[in-house]
């Protein structure tokens, strides 16, 4: 069975009784390591979950706070193991469905995630916390229809949930839903009045007409020295910047905030430069000439191209013909390309990517 929970690291499924513990005695101990880790304390959390599992390996809840310990520290296939423990244990565990899904969707993995997103979706028993999880795992897998449904639960169920508000506000920001962005984040506003995020996202939902908000921000930015909220204080200082025609400001903060995201981000540049390589050498006019000319039915067409190289441009123009429907800028090419070849790949591109997709059979 899986329980209502306080908060999104809490939502696990019950197991019965221990062997070395009284009954519920253990149960008890692995919620205080659920705690521990909500509280920002990973060493206390894995040491409460090392002690569990030591008593009851067979226990699906502490098997799932393992999994939320490797997440929080970044260590993706461990907490996959862990997952997939789970899950063996208690097939019912519908976070566990959704956490794995998730991660199936970063490596790659589509067709395994497709299917832990199914389970998740029929076992969840409307936990908040759950179904918000569920529309994150549809978003990442390019199903932005699927995930509003799924937020929208979400805040139906829990709607002083910070976190539950912004990935909705999301949402509807994608769909140009700008009033219904501005109404989820302006109560996030009042709920975290200091979430760097919120204010970077409310400040894409309209056109700023005075500087109250700029030095609002600015307050912020000057008691934090977290990287991402700055990044986040400052894209916001320069965007409403622009909007006032403050060009040096929006230029500053733009700098700062590039500056700030830089730190957050790992980048590799002999990845980046084998791509683009690869690139050049193998999507040549005569790797085109190879091909079917035309289209011959109704699916999708694709528009690809470099940052800055007008492929939005060619969207718009493409999209404004009676017979196509501009669908956005999704990822589903990414998707189609690793179903096809066969390659699980969590960055986005690789030079064995683009080698496999030029020699596939669409």
């Amino acid at each position: 069975m899986v329980r209502a929970a306080h908060a999104p690291l809490a939502c696990v499924s019950v197991i019965t009784s221990t062997n070395g513990k009284p009954k519920g005695e253990i149960q008890q101990f692995v919620e205080e390591g659920f705690r521990a880790l909500l509280g920002g304390d990973r060493q206390r959390a894995a040491d409460i979950c090392r002690q569990a599992l030591a008593e009851r390996p067979d226990m699906a809840r502490a098997h799932y706070l393992a999994a939320l310990i490797a997440l929080d520290a970044g260590e993706q296939a461990v907490a996959q193991k862990a997952l997939s423990t789970t899950v063996r244990l208690n097939q019912q565990h519908a976070p566990a469905w959704a956490q794995l899904a998730r991660l199936f969707v970063a490596s790659g993995e589509f067709t395994k995630a497709e299917g832990c997103l199914q389970n998740a979706v029929n076992t969840q028993q409307g936990n908040p916390a759950v179904l918000d999880l569920i529309g994150t795992a549809f978003r990442l897998a390019g199903n932005l229809e699927a995930a509003r449904i799924w937020h929208e639960k979400a805040v139906a169920g829990a709607g002083d949930q910070v976190p539950f508000l912004i990935n909705l506000a999301n949402i509807h920001l994608y769909f140009g839903e700008l009033d219904a962005a501005d109404a989820l984040l302006s109560r996030c506003v009042e709920i975290e009045p200091g979430n760097a995020q919120v204010h970077w996202l409310l400040s894409r939902t309209s056109r700023a007409l005075n500087v109250w908000h700029i030095e609002a921000m600015q307050d912020l930015l000057a008691s934090t020295t977290d990287p991402r909220a700055m990044a986040h204080l400052n894209y916001a200082i320069g965007k409403e910047a622009e909007d006032l025609e403050d060009w040096r400001l929006a230029y500053d903060a733009f700098a700062a905030g590039a500056k700030a995201r830089r730190r957050t981000v790992a980048y590799d540049e002999d990845n980046e430069k084998a791509v683009f390589t690869t690139a050049e050498a193998l999507f040549t006019s005569e790797w085109l000439a190879g091909k079917d000319a035309g289209l011959t039915d109704a699916a999708p067409v694709f528009i690809i191209g470099e940052p800055r190289s007008g492929s939005t441009l060619l969207d718009r123009m493409l999209g404004a013909h009676s017979k196509v429907c501009s669908a956005g800028e999704l990822r589903h090419l990414g998707f189609a390309v690793r179903r096809i070849t066969g390659i699980n790949e969590p960055r986005q591109f690789t030079a064995g990517l683009l080698e496999a997709a030029a020699a596939a059979d669409p």
